[in-house]
């Protein structure tokens, strides 16, 4: 798969626009448009800001793995795992402990 497309289905994945990629990154929309074409690629420093910003390596972004990438003991995790520790992360200690409870909770609800 080319960069372009992976691109595109990140963008549509992760619900972000141009417009949220641009204030969030400073890359300029018609740049960011630009990749999602396929008419233009993005420079080294472009790609670390892409895989910085959806947390996943610029091998995954050039279609080098398969997978998301940061894994934890072989495992590799989805776009969506990835968002959700992305929003984990921008929570305060408190609400980080809340959402624990919450996810350990379901865990033991969910074994058999």
């Amino acid at each position: 798969m080319e960069f372009a497309q992976i691109f595109d289905n990140l963008l549509k994945e992760q619900k972000v626009s141009a417009y949220r990629m641009y204030k969030d990154t400073g890359i300029p929309e018609a740049t960011i448009g630009r990749w999602r074409k396929g008419t233009s690629s993005p420079s080294i420093d472009n790609l670390q800001k892409i895989a910085n910003y959806f947390n996943i390596s610029i091998d995954y972004l050039l279609g080098q793995k398969k997978g998301a990438s940061d894994d934890i003991d072989g495992q590799e995790f989805s776009p969506e795992a990835k968002l959700i520790a992305k929003l984990f992360d921008s929570l305060d200690e408190k609400s980080q402990a809340k959402v624990e409870g919450f996810l350990e909770a379901l865990a033991d609800q969910n074994k058999p």
